[in-house]
């Protein structure tokens, strides 16, 4: 018994004393199986009170939602990519290719020869003031509105060519707002606090007439080579997690023309994971409602998701984004824009404005997604910069200049049943910090080297809600195979930033909105029908507020209301 006991304590003395090894490689499949344990474990026991509510009815898959299969084509934005979503979150479907996405890279029917794509119709109608997000071509004034849709696709060997023209049209009713002042040289519809000092092509309203627009829309021509494709196109982009922002690349400005490298839907398959990227270089148009000169720019862009081998659910990703002042006609020859470095100006002595530190600028962005199929559970996060770390010292004193970030979850109840309750929400803030005094703290996507800014055709290329803007939303759903219904409210902070430039200033004229609505859909025969209703109120419109008491309300306030109206196609 004495030898038992001494053998023991041998034994855990050396274990003691033996050093205790763990691999952290994060392409370690360990690693990943690991971390979504612990994290599988957590969301079970704050998901389980939550399905428990829910009818447990023994459905079949059949009567389960969402419908497993996709119509033939899914724009961004659209009724049928908001149900590949939420089948990503069931397990129904793969998430790779969703992050690094557009109209060409959805892989749809492998059949030769042509297809129709059946049309996507929406209708607007904003009360007083534009209430415009993610529409691409379509820019949504005060009055009705109305965008469509609609294309056809050839597939011959190895070459997809997609014609799928849209059209716009808005009525643009007057609405009251600030001119721009003529003193800069900008038209007097053009954005009255981004002038030289801040500077963005983003017209508070695109003239005084209606607005018809007609565009090659989301038309492609794409080469496929094993496991890459190259071609050209007017498609939208989305790059990264954002349900409702993308910072660097979405579908709020109407897509600009481009060459483009990317690979497979399927992605490169490696000893470590699948990655996916995209390689753009195209050509941005001003807007009308800027200024008299406009010598084009040009735009390159690179995005890449990495998924670990072991874990399907969890893609990480980085993209970056670089534009100049060029001729558009040079957007082949800019490919390798995206590997130079920017260089920003030095910080001007007041009352001095910045000046131009050359006519380039970019944006960079890291994304990471984690899709739990057990759980019916994701979440992500994007954060982005708009200027590079000029030092390690500048990285460790200030790595939140310049910056911006998204964070945002989804879940949905899982497991066999005819009803589901989906939850979602989403933080985006791009307000400067007031800390950061050592560098200048311009708005992002505004410019100093690029007058323009991050713009094409007047509307912002990455997050809707535009420059030094936070905005926070949340939504739940009731969903059933064919429909469901919802609730959903939303607060936004308009362009902080510009509010501390002017000397004027009101420490409570803070430009805020806030909203609540209702959303529904109904699938029939094919097709999708979805309704969204909103109302709220806008304070202090424009910084418009010159009240100095508590008890003063010498303010213009906005009652606002939104509703829009949708037809797409669906799973036959």
């Amino acid at each position: 018994m004495g030898t038992v006991n001494s053998s023991l304590t041998q034994r855990h003395r050396d274990t003691e004393r033996a050093p205790l090894r763990v691999s952290v490689s994060l392409c370690e499949p360990r690693f990943w199986m690991v971390m979504k344990k612990q994290l599988a474990f957590v969301l079970a026991l704050v998901s389980g009170p939550l399905a428990a509510q829910l009818p447990a009815d023994t459905a079949t898959r059949a009567d389960t939602v969402p419908a497993p299969a996709a119509p033939e084509w899914v724009p961004i934005g659209s009724a049928a990519e908001d149900r590949l979503r939420t089948a990503q979150l069931l397990g129904q479907e793969p998430s790779r290719g969703y992050l690094v996405r557009s109209v060409s890279s959805y892989a749809g029917p492998r059949a030769e020869g042509v297809q129709f794509l059946r049309p996507h119709l929406r209708a607007v109608y904003n009360s007083y003031l534009p209430v415009s997000a993610n529409e691409g071509l379509a820019w949504s004034g005060r009055g009705v509105g109305f965008h469509g849709l609609v294309g056809a696709r050839a597939r011959f060997g190895r070459v997809t060519v997609i014609a799928a023209p849209e059209v716009a049209y808005t009525q643009n009713r007057d609405f009251q707002r600030i001119p721009a002042d003529a003193g800069d040289g900008r038209n007097p519809f053009a954005h009255p606090f981004h002038g030289p000092a801040s500077s963005l092509d983003a017209p508070l309203r695109f003239g005084d007439d209606p607005v018809v627009r007609v565009s090659l829309g989301q038309s492609s021509v794409t080469a496929q080579a094993g496991a890459f494709a190259a071609g050209a196109a007017t498609e939208s982009l989305w790059w990264g997690p954002g349900m409702r922002n993308a910072l660097l690349m979405s579908n709020n400005a109407p897509g600009f023309p481009h060459l483009f490298v990317r690979t497979s839907p399927e992605g490169l398959r490696t000893r470590f994971g699948t990655l996916e990227g995209r390689w753009v270089a195209g050509g941005l148009s001003q807007s009308s409602y800027f200024d008299d000169e406009d010598e084009g720019r040009t735009i390159a862009a690179l995005a890449l998701a990495f998924t670990p081998r072991g874990e399907p659910g969890l893609t990480l990703g980085a993209t970056r984004a670089v534009y100049r002042a060029a001729r558009p006609w040079s957007a082949p020859l800019r490919f390798l824009d995206v590997l130079i470095p920017v260089r920003h100006p030095e910080p001007p002595r007041p009352p001095a404005v910045e000046s131009a530190a050359g006519s380039t600028d970019q944006l960079f962005a890291l994304f990471g997604r984690w899709v739990f199929p057990e759980s019916g559970f994701e979440m992500y996060t994007e954060w982005a910069r708009q200027e590079g770390f000029g030092s390690v010292r500048e990285l460790l004193a200030s790595p939140d200049a310049t910056q911006g970030y998204t964070v945002g979850m989804q879940w949905v109840s899982p497991g066999e049943r005819a009803s589901r309750l989906r939850l979602q929400a989403e933080l985006t803030t791009l307000e400067q910090n007031d800390a950061v005094r050592n560098r200048p703290q311009s708005s992002f996507y505004t410019s100093t080297n690029v007058p323009q800014g991050y713009t094409h055709r007047g509307r912002v290329i990455g997050a809707a809600i535009g420059p030094g803007s936070s905005h926070q939303w949340a939504a739940a759903d009731y969903l059933r195979r064919d429909w469901r219904a919802g609730v959903f409210a939303a607060r936004t902070r308009w362009d902080e930033d510009a509010l501390e430039r002017i000397s004027t200033r009101n420490p409570r004229g803070h430009d805020v909105q806030g909203v609540v609505g209702l959303r529904g859909a109904r699938r029939v025969a094919g097709w999708e029908v979805t309704g969204e209703y909103s109302f709220g109120r806008r304070l202090n419109w424009l910084f418009q507020n010159t009240a100095r008491a508590f008890n003063d309300f010498d303010s213009v306030d906005v009652n606002l209301s939104n509703f829009v109206l949708t037809v797409s196609p669906s799973a036959r």
